[in-house]
């Protein structure tokens, strides 16, 4: 159970990183237009 709960958390965090990285590459392309 502790390392389904570890790989959850693991990838929760990457999808959060992911759509903050995302965010910000939306923001500059908006901005260098």
């Amino acid at each position: 159970m502790a390392v389904a709960q570890v790989v959850v958390v693991v990838v929760v965090v990457l999808v959060v990183v992911v759509e903050m990285v995302v965010m910000v590459v939306m923001v500059v392309v908006l901005l260098l237009r």
